[in-house]
């Protein structure tokens, strides 16, 4: 068994494992399939990216900063998966490969 200071040392890893995994994977798909769904919808209202962030991460109730890490795996994402290539993030400016 763990004493209380090795428990929360492995929990807090754990933890910081998930908030990780969230940042650098979930979200980035997230926004990049919002991108691409309201693209193909002609529904992205939003003007910039970074409004398109903040509305994903309400839709799922986390709050996060928002980093050029974030933006990168973000269009990373868009390009790798949906061959979307953003031009400009403010106005968001979006164009097909």
């Amino acid at each position: 068994m763990f004493n209380e200071k090795e428990y929360d040392k492995v929990i807090n890893n754990h933890f910081k494992e998930i908030e990780n995994y969230i940042e650098k994977i979930s979200i980035p798909d997230l926004v990049a399939f919002y991108v691409y769904s309201g693209f193909n919808n002609s529904t992205l209202w939003e003007k910039s990216l970074n409004k398109i962030i903040n509305t994903c991460l309400e839709y799922i109730n986390v709050n996060i900063n928002i980093s050029n890490e974030l933006v990168d795996n973000i269009k990373k994402n868009l390009k790798n998966k949906y061959n979307i290539e953003i031009i400009n993030l403010d106005p968001l400016e979006l164009r097909t490969k």
